[in-house]
């Protein structure tokens, strides 16, 4: 069976209820900055990766593979991207409106 996801810092948003929108707001920033550091690593080892193939039609099987689960961590990494930046906009919205 699959791994539930498991995600500490999603934890914490869920019952962030007892504290303010700006600490909420610096942690989520804080959360969306690790985030967006190990998405620059995995997108510059890719980069590098297909710099030192040459003719990606070429590429092994094996190696091709490998390339299929770096893609999927760099697409996971941008949803969260995506994720953090569209609830911090949010958040920031509702904290106007109040």
């Amino acid at each position: 069976p699959e791994a539930p996801l498991r995600e500490g810092w999603l934890g914490q948003i869920y019952f962030a209820d007892h504290i303010d929108d700006a600490t909420l707001l610096e942690n989520l920033s804080a959360y969306r900055d690790e985030m967006e550091a190990r998405f620059q690593v995995l997108s510059a080892l890719r980069d590098n990766i297909l710099q030192n193939i040459g003719d990606p039609s070429r590429i092994p099987r094996r190696w091709q593979l490998r390339l299929f689960t770096l893609d999927y961590g760099i697409d996971v990494h941008e949803f969260h991207l995506h994720w953090f930046d569209r609830t911090i906009a949010q958040i920031r919205q509702k904290k106007e409106q109040v």
